[in-house]
């Protein structure tokens, strides 16, 4: 239990150090112009922590962000690798996420697990859920997100906590 909460509020301080916030994490780095006038997919990486088994995660995301008013439907596409003691298992997801109120979002989507489940010698691949929900930062070429993930993939049930840095793919060409 102690290093769940120490886990937790490791991410927590290095979100708050790094700006999650209103402001973005780009305006921490001196001379990042303001944010981009125009859409942009943005591409990231994700670092987590799973609750249950204490176990660390890194990852890649791919943020299609929808030009809807109010709703702000984003469209996130992600893939983890999860390192437990002499076991590596590999998850995917794809989310819908909605705003609630600027910077918070909420969603969900399919998820596929790629570990031995149960009491198998044979590792597979099983699908499922997960429901998602995070604070995000604002809107420069780099931003950063907190987000906390429950899934469920046949008899597993993880959740985690993550930390996403993320750079907008038109931010490549100076927009």
């Amino acid at each position: 239990m102690r290093r769940t909460i120490a886990a937790v509020l490791g991410v927590a301080a290095i979100a708050i150090a790094l700006g999650v916030s209103p402001s973005s994490g780009a305006a921490q780095i001196p001379g990042m112009p303001g944010p981009p006038r125009l859409w942009s997919p943005s591409i990231g990486v994700r670092g987590g922590w799973f609750l249950k088994d204490q176990s660390p995660s890194i990852g890649a995301v791919l943020i299609v962000p929808f030009p809807i008013p109010f709703l702000g439907p984003t469209l996130v596409g992600g893939v983890d690798a999860i390192f437990q003691d002499g076991l590596r298992e590999y998850q995917g997801t794809a989310d819908i996420r909605l705003n609630v109120v600027p910077g918070l979002y909420v969603g969900g989507g399919p998820a596929v697990m790629d570990t031995y489940f149960g009491t198998s010698t044979i590792r597979e691949r099983k699908t499922g859920f997960s429901l998602v929900a995070g604070l995000r930062g604002g809107g420069g070429r780099i931003s950063s997100t907190v987000e906390v993930r429950k899934m469920r993939v046949d008899s597993r049930r993880p959740t985690s906590v993550s930390l996403i840095l993320s750079y907008r793919l038109l931010g490549l060409l100076g927009l």
